[in-house]
């Protein structure tokens, strides 16, 4: 059987997409405060061979250099994140001293790529986590004031938003696993995390539709993962079914159905205590314009036991879409 080629529509937008630590450098110039990252990554054993982002690919400074590769490429979307959320503390500006995000928007544009803006990539600034961090309902009232800013500051520039990336991983993987910043192995603040996440996520397309701009879509970005059972046991079953409830159904359906999976609220309640932290009455507004869905893997699950596959599955994309279609 020939292998069939499979042509994208003309309209298919190809692009890449980067995370402000990962890429930025310039760690401790401008007036860059420290972040979360800075300290995760230099707490002895939390990273391989101790590597941070002081560095990085040096984006800082060499971004005219790194716009020139993209559009060798020949792409023409980016999504990039920048350390912005610094900033609004002091509600002064978004920008470094000297270097203002606004250049990298109009050399991307010079070279007519389209810039997408993500507001937080995991890279909460320390002062916000000596206060409570994720943890602190005060948190949404922040990342709210925030957005306003970087909405009035770039919106003349950027059509396409999304306010979290990945916030799986800002919250289970940071509050509960401990793999990532800030570290913590506690499930009741991972749930915590979650939930102002998705809130200021809510808060910050309430006021992006306030602004009513012309042309323009904001949005989120989850990290889906479809798990299947390893046998047909009923236990195997139930725990693939705990497995999606935890890493996709947390976060789609407060975001879909404005609430929690009930099957998982009782799975949780004895680790992580009483659901007191929600407020019936903080909703997450239903309408999202549009979600990115980002799929690096699929999983198998066991009882008792979960194990993440090396390799990526087209087919479980293909089912994992299709049951987030359904339920939009």
């Amino acid at each position: 059987m020939e292998d069939k080629i499979v042509r994208f529509e003309k309209n298919f937008i190809f692009g890449v997409a980067t995370s402000s630590y990962q890429i930025e450098g310039a760690a401790t110039e401008d007036g860059r405060s420290p972040l979360i990252w800075d300290t995760f990554c230099k707490t002895p054993g939390k990273v391989y061979e101790g590597h941070t982002g002081d560095v990085a690919c040096d984006h800082y400074h060499r971004y005219k250099e790194d716009v020139k590769i993209l559009k060798e490429l020949e792409l023409i979307h980016i999504d990039f994140q920048f350390l912005g959320l610094e900033y609004f503390r002091s509600m002064v500006s978004i920008i470094r001293k000297g270097w203002s995000f606004k250049k990298l928007i109009n050399e991307l544009i010079r070279n007519n790529i389209e810039p997408t803006v993500t507001l937080f990539h995991w890279d909460l600034p320390m002062w916000a986590y000596n206060m409570g961090g994720w943890l602190n309902r005060d948190s949404i009232k922040w990342f709210q004031e925030y957005s306003v800013k970087v909405f009035e500051e770039l919106n003349d520039s950027v059509k396409f938003w999304t306010t979290h990336n990945e916030p799986f991983c800002a919250s289970i993987l940071g509050y509960y696993f401990g793999i990532h910043a800030p570290g913590h192995k506690n499930t009741r603040e991972a749930l915590i995390a979650a939930h102002h996440i998705l809130l200021s996520h809510g808060a910050a397309v309430e006021v992006f539709r306030e602004f009513g701009f012309k042309d323009s879509k904001i949005g989120i970005i989850l990290n889906l993962t479809p798990f299947y059972p390893v046998s047909d046991s009923k236990e195997d079953i139930e725990a693939s079914y705990r497995c999606d409830g935890l890493s996709n159904r947390w976060f789609l359906d407060p975001i879909f159905k404005a609430s929690y999976p009930e099957d998982m609220k009782k799975v949780l309640i004895k680790p992580a205590g009483e659901f007191d932290f929600i407020n019936p009455k903080g909703r997450i507004p239903r309408a999202c314009p549009w979600m990115n869905v980002k799929f690096a893997r699929r999983a198998s699950s066991e009882a008792r036991k979960v194990e993440k596959l090396p390799r990526t599955c087209p087919w479980g994309f293909h089912k994992r879409w299709r049951f987030t279609k359904n339920i939009n």
